[in-house]
């Protein structure tokens, strides 16, 4: 299994407008960096290509 860690709020408020849901959110033990986890999937991929795309 795989996991995508996200920690730009802009792209997590993109996800969460496509349905993705997030397994879980914590804070970088070491930074203390808000991100949510994710299950790397085909399609979490592609919408983070998206965003990739148009936001960068």
């Amino acid at each position: 299994m795989s996991y995508f860690y996200c920690y730009d709020i802009h792209l997590f408020n993109f996800l969460t407008k496509k349905g993705f849901s997030f397994i879980t959110k914590a804070r970088h033990y070491k930074t203390n960096v808000l991100f949510s986890m994710y299950l790397k999937t085909p399609e979490l991929s592609v919408a983070i290509d998206e965003w990739e795309a148009t936001n960068h």
